[in-house]
């Protein structure tokens, strides 16, 4: 379906910009390199992976017969994902010292 494609293009640009921020190593912006990076690629592969459910759950029967998975059921899928991500880089950007000299020579 479209959507997923859409998302999987997002996630893809996200995940290439990531390098372009790592350029300026400024706090706000090495933790910004870091968001797109992580979050781009659970959208590209999460988006990948709830298509190939959707695949595995029409082909895995003996007979053939409709099986309906509605998008927003994979798009719940991804968002969890995602909500995963968030919740492990929240507390990652809150105590990383991202940026910061090190004067431990």
């Amino acid at each position: 379906s479209p959507i997923f494609l859409a998302i999987i293009v997002v996630g893809g640009i996200m995940s290439v910009s990531s390098v372009f921020t790592l350029i300026n190593r400024e706090n706000p912006v090495c933790h910004s390199s870091y968001w797109l990076l992580f979050v781009g690629f659970t959208l590209v592969y999460g988006s990948l992976l709830a298509k190939n459910y959707r695949i595995l759950q029409i082909f895995k029967r003996d007979k053939l017969r409709i099986v309906v998975i509605k998008n927003w059921q994979l798009l719940s899928f991804v968002g969890v994902m995602v909500l995963i991500d968030v919740l492990l880089l929240v507390p990652y950007s809150l105590n990383s010292s991202c940026g910061t000299p090190d004067n431990t020579l």
